[in-house]
């Protein structure tokens, strides 16, 4: 099984790769899955991505060049967020880019 740690260093050793897939994921997911482009529930949605991917880039920004955080130091769920981030805004950027 996978652990939280395994899975951190997976993700820095495989960065770009990782990256793009979830890139690609994201864009066949929203491609499998949207209705109609002018219905209120697709532009609930698409509003809800741009504002997640808000919140995780500002959130990138304001601790660039920051020393990273003890992963001991962390709760299990910071963790995961930590681990996953990037892979979370290329997967969101690929649903938004499908409209």
């Amino acid at each position: 099984m996978l652990t939280i740690g395994r899975s951190g260093a997976f993700m820095a050793r495989n960065e770009r790769a990782v990256a793009a897939a979830s890139f690609v994921a994201g864009f066949v997911f929203d491609l499998l899955l949207v209705g109609r482009i002018d219905s209120l529930h697709l532009i609930a949605q698409q509003t809800v991505y741009l504002t997640v991917i808000t919140l995780v880039l500002l959130q990138m920004l304001r601790e660039e060049g920051a020393p990273p955080p003890e992963p001991e130091q962390m709760s299990r769920l910071r963790r995961l967020y930590f681990d996953y981030r990037s892979a979370l805004v290329h997967f969101l950027l690929g649903t938004l880019l499908n409209m």
